[in-house]
């Protein structure tokens, strides 16, 4: 959410009034990544800004114009909808693809869930060993 401050200045005999977006709030969580983020310098902070511009850029040239892939996402949204299911009823994995250095791309599918037994916040399971179907 963008919060606007106003600002109000009374120069001679007139009255300047502005309002100025300052942005969003950050959590104390948020102002923590922030912070090291920063502290990393600018050299990854320009990384990290070609690193998510490539990222975007591939997954927009893997997507464009691409009919066939189209086409079989409407026959697995008809094949639930025969089944009287939707996407929310089924459990997705997270599947992340990730740039490489060489331009090509990696990707890797899992389940991500709390565990409360491990030191971790989050334990990873790839989704190929514990898919029935696979």
């Amino acid at each position: 959410m963008i919060k606007f401050r106003l600002i109000l200045a009374i120069f001679g005999t007139g009255l300047l009034v502005a309002c100025v977006a300052t942005g969003p709030q950050l959590t104390p969580a948020q102002q923590v990544v922030q912070q090291g983020l920063s502290d990393e310098g600018e050299a990854c902070a320009s990384y990290r800004q070609d690193y998510v511009r490539s990222f975007v850029a591939h997954v927009a040239a893997m997507s464009a114009g691409n009919d066939q892939q189209q086409a079989a996402e409407r026959t697995r949204l008809q094949a639930l909808a025969a089944d009287e299911t939707t996407t929310a009823q089924c459990t997705r994995p997270l599947c992340i693809i990730e740039p490489q250095q060489n331009g090509t791309l990696t990707s890797w599918c899992g389940y991500r869930f709390a565990d409360t037994s491990q030191d971790e916040v989050h334990q990873w399971v790839e989704w190929q060993q514990v898919e029935p179907r696979n």
